[in-house]
């Protein structure tokens, strides 16, 4: 999997975006086995402190899991599918450009969800 990832993974951020999308889009399902930071860091030529810090970043968003002396594994998804979380991400940005805050997007949610369902 790593030899596939290339160069083009700049640091911490590019490793979070990376496995981020590679988990969004499933492929790479709940259970599968993440590589080892040592061996992540070679592969891209990065220290292991840049990959740790990527795989704590994966880990606080919930999309992996670290256990000290065992692989990290991609966390077992069981609500909110990858199309649910991509519509939140996308809702959430909208919003932020539009100024409004946390209250208000709960606000519009909660008349919308009262709704008939569009078709789509």
């Amino acid at each position: 999997m790593t030899s596939a990832m290339g160069s083009d993974i700049d640091g911490s951020t590019g490793i979070v975006a990376h496995f981020t999308g590679l988990i969004r889009a499933g492929e790479l399902p709940g259970g599968a086995e993440m590589p080892s930071i040592r061996g992540l860091a070679g592969d891209l030529g990065v220290a292991p402190g840049t990959v740790r810090r990527a795989y704590g970043e994966l880990e606080s968003q919930g999309l992996i899991v670290t256990s000290p002396g065992r692989p990290s594994r991609v966390a077992e998804r069981e609500q909110a599918p990858c199309e649910v979380l991509a519509a939140v991400q996308v809702l959430v940005s909208a919003a932020r450009r539009q100024g409004l805050n946390r209250s208000e997007v709960q606000d519009v949610i909660g008349a919308m969800w009262d709704l008939p369902e569009p078709e789509l």
